[in-house]
């Protein structure tokens, strides 16, 4: 199935809304990013949740923000491999946060669904686009 510029520029503009909706959230919970942060430190051997949470941010927001500012991704098929790796899901720091936190951070939760949301927006988008340009994914 063939996908249309039209429904392309549609995914565009979901990916450049929820890409502003993801900065004005986290602005939103920075004193719940504080209060993770000491509540889940890190260890010798991995990230703390907000160490984690920013690194996934940096990864899926900059594939992102490169659909919003071109349309386009050099290798789309390791983007696409990229976004999948980046499930949020099933990052053990993130699964043990939420295992831990229960209700008290409802808008970092918000921030983390948030994040979700755009990388299957963005994973979605490069789907698409491969498959218009026959490139396997």
């Amino acid at each position: 199935m063939r996908t249309s510029p039209n429904q392309l520029g549609s995914q565009q503009h979901q990916i450049n809304h929820f890409l502003h909706q993801l900065t004005q959230l986290h602005q939103e919970a920075k004193s719940e990013w504080v209060q993770a942060a000491l509540m889940c430190p890190g260890s010798e051997e991995g990230f703390s949740i907000v160490e984690e949470l920013e690194l996934l941010t940096v990864d899926i927001s900059g594939y992102a923000r490169q659909i919003q500012a071109t349309g386009q991704m050099k290798n789309v098929e390791n983007a696409i491999a990229d976004l999948r790796r980046f499930n949020v899901f099933e990052n053990a720091i993130v699964i043990q946060f939420y295992q831990v936190s229960g209700s008290d951070y409802p808008k970092l939760q918000s921030y983390i669904q948030l994040l979700d949301y755009l990388r299957l927006l963005s994973l979605e988008y490069l789907q698409c686009h491969a498959s218009e340009y026959s490139i396997p994914a």
